[in-house]
């Protein structure tokens, strides 16, 4: 039950750590949101310039060329592979089986 607790705390806590968005600085290395001005100054504007800077177009046509769907996603699968409890290659042949497999991976 502990590492349960654990476990749900750990997972809450990188969940919640991972919506933090970040606010980037200006290229001149002026800190964003300091000002030394009257409070008169549009905020919304701000928000605005940064908001249209990160924003990207969408390629339909290198959509379509890829296989994705009308908003610019693909289909992936995963699998998750685990060991049986029939293990018949001794260690050797199982080390030579895992560089083999491992020198592949990097191939690609």
């Amino acid at each position: 039950m502990k590492y349960y607790s654990l476990f749900i705390l750990a997972f809450t806590s990188v969940l919640l750590a991972s919506c933090h968005q970040k606010h980037e600085g200006h290229q001149d290395g002026e800190r964003q949101h300091q000002h030394d001005h009257d409070d008169d100054h549009d905020h919304q504007e701000d928000h605005d310039h940064h908001q249209n800077s990160r924003t990207s177009t969408f390629d339909a046509e290198l959509a379509e060329k890829l296989g994705a769907d009308e908003y610019g996603m693909s289909q992936y699968v995963i699998a998750f592979l685990k060991s049986g409890p029939n293990r018949s290659q001794d260690s050797i042949t199982a080390a030579q089986m895992q560089r083999a497999h491992l020198d592949n991976i990097n191939r690609l």
